[in-house]
């Protein structure tokens, strides 16, 4: 038996996929390079960013998993940011900006868990790149039930840089 590295789980030597998340398999071959406990942490940390993504990937030896860690680590923190903000704005109209549609979109665009997405989304939002916006009042009559109160993500307007005013 070893464990999966991405979730944790136990899996037989020699399965192509983990049983429990069936994202991704590691090959004997790579468990037991001499390389792996230099990059251990990092495989780890890669294999969960492919999970998230939904994305399978199979290691059938060790390079194949420096080149995951590698394409883990080249990650731009703008692109990432910038794939958040898409999410969010094609999550729409929801009547929870942090409920699980919401999250599972940023989750799958940038890799992370739902949890971690969220508080990507709340750093977003302190540093004024996205906000919440409400959706119009219901104009209800006393005798009906109000409509739910509805809430999309939009990205906020770039600060105006002061010396190209001057131009």
């Amino acid at each position: 038996m070893i464990q999966c590295a991405a979730c944790g789980a136990e899996v037989q030597a020699g399965e192509r996929l983990c049983s429990f998340c069936r994202y991704h398999s590691i090959a004997e071959e790579v468990l037991s390079d001499p390389g792996l406990p230099q990059i251990r942490t990092e495989l780890r940390q890669a294999l969960l960013w492919h999970y998230w993504q939904q994305a399978q990937l199979v290691l059938y030896n060790f390079a194949g998993a420096r080149q995951c860690v590698d394409a883990f680590r080249a990650q731009d923190p703008k692109d990432v940011q910038s794939l958040a903000v898409a999410a969010l704005e094609a999550a729409g109209w929801v009547g929870d900006p942090f409920g699980a549609e919401v999250l599972s979109r940023v989750s799958k665009a940038i890799g992370m868990s739902p949890a971690e997405a969220r508080e990507f989304i709340e750093n977003l939002k302190m540093r004024n790149v996205v906000q919440i916006e409400q959706g119009p009042t219901s104009t209800e009559r006393s005798d009906m039930k109000p409509f739910p109160r509805l809430f999309r993500w939009v990205s906020c307007a770039p600060p105006i840089d002061s010396e190209r005013d001057g131009e």
